[in-house]
């Protein structure tokens, strides 16, 4: 009984002193939007999708593989930035996305049972009405997808980046 009791007291201590080391989750990545207490944090292994300084129209995409507190720089997929060189930062919109493909989708087999109940039903006429709605429900879901589907921070005029390290 008192073996199990040493080695439990053994094991409890060995876990709170010898494997206390820092993670990678204490060192991040943040957006904040000004005026706004709300922030998105991104810690390695996120994945990015932003502008730099000296490209300003190509918009890159990889994920985070290190952040460096002391250097302020991130590395996306083997390339080294600093904190000041990105410019814009952009985010996927999923509900904007899953949106879009539903209705787009929806427009798809409408027509594709329109021209089924056409050819097998005499009595049914594909009319102005059935390709209103099919046209109408792709070109909103369109809408959707390309101009809702990202959500962009511009890093200086309405928003900032900044690595936070909360090790101690």
């Amino acid at each position: 009984m008192k073996g199990s009791t040493v080695l439990s007291c053994c094991l409890v201590l060995y876990c709170c002193f010898v494997c206390n080391i820092p993670t990678q989750a204490q060192v991040y990545l943040q957006v904040e939007k000004f005026n706004s207490p709300q922030t998105i944090k991104l810690i390695v292994g996120s994945p990015l999708e932003f502008r730099i300084h000296a490209y300003p129209k190509t918009w890159r995409k990889g994920t985070i593989d290190y952040i460096l507190y002391d250097e302020q720089t991130i590395a996306v997929d083997g390339d080294i930035f600093h904190v000041d060189e990105l410019k814009d930062i952009r985010f996927d919109r999923p509900w904007a996305k899953q949106i879009g493909a539903s209705l787009i989708t929806f427009s798809g087999v409408w027509f594709t049972y329109g021209l089924l109940i056409t050819a097998f039903d005499d009595n049914f006429e594909f009319g102005v009405d059935t390709v209103v709605v099919g046209a109408g429900s792709f070109v909103i879901g369109y809408i959707l997808r390309k101009f809702f589907g990202k959500k962009k921070f511009k890093l200086g005029k309405n928003s900032r980046l900044r690595v936070v390290d909360l090790r101690f």
